[in-house]
């Protein structure tokens, strides 16, 4: 990940918090590099400043953050904003942490930080996990083979299908994959089985993926893409 994957990731996640995200606004003659609202119960207005740091080693330190931190301190005293968020892919000094404690309305989080708030699916996670090894599948399943364009599916004594799809799932670069087969070809066991094994790496590594299981059957049900993932 670089500075803009990184940046970019965190403004994915402020959005599926709900807030609306705005790069480079202008605000009260300052240029505020990341801005999110969101409107609470009746009329209020959260709007939050962000600032990413990107690290390539070492924790963040003061230096780099003092010109945020004035800019917050004025722009919340004011009540311009609401709060204000520094966000980085490492860790920060203790200097930061001693300086920042000053100010309750600004929070230090790391990457890591705001995707457990978002997506912390452990409860669903251990009982996806139970409820599987307790169906008959579970003692029954099998491994398949398959055809297509990964090189991997036709070479001599080819990977099974489900390791070749949990691999393209972890890796470091996303991929798509499609799974073709007929009605009853076991397409949803397949993905059961994936969802099963990147669960269980999840409960024991917060830095993986975390997977998520939908069946796009129930998709009619739902007016749009975002009411039915959110439902």
């Amino acid at each position: 990940m670089d500075a803009d994957e990184f940046g970019i990731r965190v403004c994915d996640l402020y959005s599926a918090f709900g807030y609306a995200v705005k790069r480079n606004v202008a605000l009260t003659g300052h240029q505020v590099p990341l801005l999110c609202e969101k409107h609470l119960d009746g009329y209020q207005i959260a709007r939050l400043l962000i600032e990413c740091v990107f690290r390539e080693t070492g924790p963040v330190i003061l230096t780099e953050i003092n010109q945020f931190l004035i800019l917050a301190v004025e722009l919340i005293s004011t009540g311009v904003v609401s709060g204000a968020t520094l966000v980085t892919n490492s860790s920060y000094s203790r200097e930061v942490e001693q300086r920042v404690r000053a100010y309750p309305q600004i929070a230090l989080k790391t990457l890591l930080d705001l995707q457990d708030e978002l997506l912390n699916f452990t409860h669903v996670y251990e009982t996806a996990i139970t409820d599987y090894e307790h169906d008959e599948i579970f003692s029954i399943y099998v491994s398949a083979s398959a055809v297509g364009a990964d090189p991997r599916l036709n070479a001599p004594n080819a990977d099974p299908i489900d390791r070749i799809l949990l691999d393209r799932a972890i890796a470091n670069k996303p991929s798509t994959s499609i799974v073709l087969a007929d009605f009853g070809g076991g397409k949803t066991t397949l993905l059961k089985r994936v969802f099963y094994e990147m669960a269980k790496t999840a409960l024991v590594n917060m830095q993986t993926r975390r997977p998520v299981f939908v069946e796009l059957k129930n998709f009619h049900r739902y007016a749009s893409i975002k009411d039915f993932f959110f439902s």
